[in-house]
């Protein structure tokens, strides 16, 4: 059955007894209470610390470090069988409402510890070596192009979707927001392969969404969205150049003029 725990109460649970014994309470193995413990960011003792203990040798106990980003506060563990779960279901709605859960660490000290892991994101100034997920998208997008160039008749359902400089500028800014996340093990991706209009990043347990779009922009996955036009080019000035002086002929002395024919 399906039991929930805080993080600190699952920390002072692991380390009261080895998990071998702790495990198939739960239904489960050591090794899965273990992985458990490991994603939620609480630390497991080895199997030296239960051994010094028997042999009446001290071994320290680890602290249970900050929850990390995106990390459930509350812990499911166990399995509830399949034939159990109205049962279940009837005994969650019979319980008192618990209290809201309360936070160790304050906001202000989570957003101070964010900007001090995040630090300062570089940009993407090309996409030589984007992200893979940005690769992805820029691999679809070379098959269109290619299609679209050899066609006879080129039609917009077959125009590439990010040869605009708009949408280049966007997908350098993605580039950058995946290279930044995918550093800090988080895991972002695109909606879908053909023009995405929205993104999403998993950090721990939870997935943030997210548009980076022009305001009220709908995108499509038959047809581009952006103009294929080129920025203005910076008008050039033309050199002065040095005025062209003519010079007259003169007949030598004694010398008579030839008549100009008429034709």
């Amino acid at each position: 059955m399906e039991q929930r725990f805080r993080r600190r109460e699952l920390h002072d649970l692991v380390w009261s007894e080895p998990l071998a014994k702790l495990a198939p309470r739960f239904g489960m193995s050591d090794v899965a209470l273990a992985k458990t413990c490991k994603r939620h960011g609480i630390p497991i003792p080895g199997r030296s610390h239960w051994a010094k203990l028997k042999a009446g040798k001290p071994s320290p106990q680890f602290p249970l470090p900050p929850r990390g980003l995106g990390v459930e506060e509350t812990i499911t563990i166990g399995h509830t069988p399949w034939n159990e779960t109205d049962a279940a279901r009837q005994a969650l709605t019979a319980e008192d409402v618990p209290p809201p859960p309360e936070f160790i660490e304050p906001l202000s000290d989570v957003l101070i510890r964010i900007e001090k892991l995040v630090e300062r994101v570089p940009q993407s100034r090309n996409l030589k070596s984007p992200h893979r997920e940005i690769a992805k998208l820029l691999e679809v997008d070379d098959e269109r192009r290619g299609k679209w160039r050899q066609s006879s008749y080129p039609s917009s359902y077959d125009q590439p979707f990010f040869i605009a400089p708009y949408e280049q500028r966007r997908l350098k800014l993605l580039d950058a927001i995946f290279n930044a996340t995918s550093r800090l093990g988080m895991t972002p991706s695109a909606q879908r392969r053909k023009n995405p209009d929205s993104f999403s990043v998993k950090i721990g347990d939870v997935h943030v969404g997210f548009k980076l779009d022009k305001p009220k922009e709908e995108r499509s996955t038959w047809t581009s969205t952006s103009e294929p036009r080129r920025p203005a080019p910076v008008p050039v000035r033309p050199a002065r150049l040095a005025p062209i002086t003519r010079t007259r002929r003169t007949a030598p002395p004694g010398s008579r003029a030839r008549p100009r024919r008429r034709h």
